[in-house]
């Protein structure tokens, strides 16, 4: 029931309206600092007595940052719902309990796989989205383009050079201008070819395979207003054939939980934090 504070009398008269500043999306919308936001003016970067914000979604890590923002949960079934499901009966969402035949939405955990740690792959492990990167607060950083990054350096060189190495050193020149989940592709690509190179040094008949110690790639983007896997984009495939390994394929928990070492790699926002989870 509305608070009758807030609820004027039969005159229209009374107390002013309630008013709640409420943002959401991927980062906050704010703007017009973002020196500050960068960290390159002091905190904070608006006044602390201003308005209080309920930002649902990813906030500054920060209270000095933005003082009266107030970080909520997501508006999705797995946060806002599991909150009042813990607050009202203090029960635990199923998709935060062991995953199960009876629950196929819950979390991974090693009995789930069956796997120890000695047994698991040793790479570290991502898969996502191709999305921009705080192109508000780093609008200098941004995904490659293959014929200025990588293509026109290819026709420099001789014939029979190996096309894969050439083109993974073309685009580590361009790290410093990628956004974060391109700067993991180049490791990547580096990784393969590490890999490429120790395989070639064991003995012929060695059952040994050399894992990439590093297994980041896209497995979806945005074509055509539409999700979509990387394996099916031209944009992706043009990289692929020329050893940079920016599509992957999808995976699941079961999956991604068989690998040693996992990392978050910064998209449009902060990770969820039932993303975190799992």
């Amino acid at each position: 029931m509305f608070p009758e504070r807030f609820t004027p009398d039969a005159t229209g008269n009374g107390p002013a309206e309630l008013a709640l500043a409420i943002s959401s999306g991927d980062y906050p919308g704010v703007g017009g600092h973002n020196d500050c936001y960068v960290g390159l003016e002091p905190s904070p970067c608006v006044p602390s007595d201003i308005a209080p914000v309920l930002q649902f979604g990813s906030a500054f890590k920060s209270p000095e940052v933005y003082p009266s923002m107030i970080a909520m949960p997501m508006a999705q079934i797995n946060h806002v719902s599991c909150f009042q499901t813990f607050a009202a009966h203090q029960m635990v969402c199923p998709y935060y309990l062991p995953r199960s035949p009876g629950n196929p939405q819950g979390l991974v955990f090693e009995e789930t796989v069956g796997l120890r740690w000695d047994d698991l792959i040793p790479s570290v492990v991502w898969r996502g989205t191709d999305f921009s990167y705080l192109h508000r607060l780093y609008p200098r950083l941004r995904q490659p383009d293959f014929e200025m990054d990588v293509g026109s350096k290819l026709q420099k060189i001789p014939y029979n050079y190996n096309i894969k190495l050439a083109a993974t050193r073309a685009i580590r020149e361009e790290y410093d201008h990628m956004i974060p989940r391109w700067k993991s592709v180049i490791w990547t690509a580096e990784a393969e070819r590490e890999a490429e190179e120790k395989q070639k040094e064991l003995p012929e008949d060695s059952d040994e395979v050399v894992v990439p110690w590093a297994n980041m790639k896209f497995a979806s983007a945005m074509h055509i207003g539409v999700k979509t896997p990387t394996s099916e984009i031209p944009y992706y495939q043009e990289f692929e054939e020329h050893g940079i390994p920016a599509s992957g394929e999808g995976m699941s928990l079961e999956t991604l939980a068989r690998y040693k070492y996992h990392i978050d790699t910064g998209g449009g926002g902060g990770t969820t934090w039932s993303g975190t989870l799992e």
